[in-house]
């Protein structure tokens, strides 16, 4: 092959690939045995024909045509090869510039350029975690809610009581007409006495405050102009409603044998209220904690690529763009629908949505380079013992049983052991980098203040030491 080279902007080569004519006669050699056996010529049976008169029977175009995508990736593997050159992603033929002799352009993505920068200049302080009492209060609310059954009362409708409701909505015209059909008609539904929700509308619980079981209230509500439903916002809605059950929770009284009788995970059990205050406060901090260090380790890595300068060829951003595509189409399928059948319910198309990833997929890529630059210039590399102790950790978290042996045999592949190593330096890179960013800011030294030169007697041989002369400018 006669290959012509030229570097292009953002770390790509161009490679225009000429094929010889012992090259693509291989290729159409490698056709002709799939195509014999699919045609019938007349004279031959059929998958006996030679190919001279095969050839001319369908044409030299097509025997070319047949399988050529892949004997092009192919020829452009070779050619890398050739050029010595290194792709961090799968090259990308561009054009086929002809087919008599086959002649095609190929882009050639390489190895990005990653400049660091001063990353040790960087600097954040990391936010103390504090858990507030209202929090942990907030979370036993929530406990006794959830353990307290609802009791039908025979009384008016207070704020926390839970109804079944009959609910009607109109909207009112400019006019001031209600509109014949209804918004909404739900037929016995539970809901909550509560003026936080704004189901249907904001201020709707607050109208039925009051309402005995029987009763019919009809009421208006304007909306506001920035409300979720587009057809509602910025008009006045009419509501019919009709209680048909009025429900509240007798609470416990909240001591220490009620906490007995708390089970937050399983086997359990806590021995005084005071305790399982405690086991709450400290699940609240750990998830302070993580969220708190992963919003932080967010910002160093922001810190890092203002500091660090970055040149990727474009076609790492299509790959990682493509993985994302397929991440998403396989939690799809998880859940029984496609990517195709998605797109088409959210009235999106395969490049509008390959659009829509390209921000989170630049910065992906950007915060991948950096991290694994940052782990060359440090040497981080994680020790054998680290990495064992990482699997192990893996395979006790699963399940006994199958589960747990499909773990230990996936770590015989190497493959997944180099998965958990990649995994740990990054980690490790992070931390180092949170370590470098949490440490006070270096202060200037400042220069020691000159002494005045005084005429002393020197130790080692006794004399004077004389001043120099000042020499007059003349």
């Amino acid at each position: 092959m006669k290959i012509t080279s030229e570097d292009l902007q953002n770390r790509q080569v161009q490679l225009v690939i000429e094929l010889e004519p012992e090259e693509i006669e291989k290729h159409k050699e490698r056709s002709y045995k799939k195509l014999v056996g699919l045609y019938n010529v007349p004279g031959f049976r059929k998958g006996k024909t030679p190919r001279s008169i095969l050839e001319r029977f369908i044409g030299s175009e097509t025997l070319v045509q047949e399988g050529l995508d892949q004997f092009l990736d192919d020829m452009t593997v070779d050619a890398v090869q050739e050029e010595k050159l290194e792709p961090v992603a799968p090259p990308k033929i561009t054009d086929i510039d002809s087919l008599d002799p086959i002649t095609f352009t190929a882009v050639i993505p390489l190895k990005p350029e990653v400049n660091l920068g001063d990353y040790d200049s960087i600097r954040l302080p990391k936010e103390k975690i504090e858990v507030d009492e209202s929090q942990v209060e907030e979370v036993i609310e929530n406990i006794v809610m959830q353990r307290t059954p609802w009791e039908p009362v025979d009384r008016g409708l207070k704020l926390g009581d839970l109804s079944t409701v009959d609910i009607d909505g109109y909207v009112i015209k400019d006019n001031g007409e209600v509109s014949d059909s209804a918004f909404m008609a739900e037929k016995s539904i539970s809901y909550l006495i509560n003026n936080e929700v704004t189901y249907p509308v904001p201020g709707f619980a607050d109208n039925l405050v009051g309402a005995i079981q029987g009763d019919t209230r009809e009421f208006s509500i304007q909306v506001p102009d920035d409300f979720s439903m587009e057809e509602l916002k910025g008009k006045e809605a009419k509501f019919v409603v009709t209680v048909h059950e009025v429900k509240d929770q007798v609470k416990p009284e909240i001591n220490d044998e009620w906490a007995k009788s708390v089970e937050l995970s399983e086997n359990e059990s806590y021995e005084s209220l005071d305790d399982l205050k405690n086991k709450i406060r400290g699940d609240i901090e750990e998830r302070a904690k993580q969220d708190s260090d992963a919003q932080y380790e967010e910002q160093i890595l922001t810190l890092l690529e203002e500091k660090a300068t970055l040149n990727f060829p474009p076609l790492m951003l299509d790959a990682e763009i493509d993985h994302m595509i397929q991440d998403q189409d396989q939690q799809l399928r998880g859940m029984g629908m496609s990517l195709e059948a998605y797109l088409e319910s959210s009235g999106q198309d395969p490049d509008s949505i390959r659009e829509s990833m390209k921000p989170q997929a630049e910065k992906r890529i950007k915060q991948s380079l950096l991290v694994s630059e940052l782990a060359e210039v440090a040497k981080i590399t994680p020790s054998e013992e680290e990495i064992q102790d990482e699997i192990d950790r893996f395979i006790e978290e699963q399940p006994e049983g199958d589960q747990r042996e499909q773990a230990v045999a996936l770590f015989t592949n190497p493959a997944a052991r180099d998965t958990i190593n990649r995994r740990l330096t990054a980690r490790q890179t992070v931390d180092f980098l949170s370590d470098i960013a949490t440490q006070p800011v270096k202060k200037k030294r400042k220069s020691p203040a000159k002494k005045k030169t005084t005429t002393k007697a020197s130790k080692s041989t006794g004399t004077k030491t004389k001043p120099r002369k000042k020499v007059q400018k003349k």
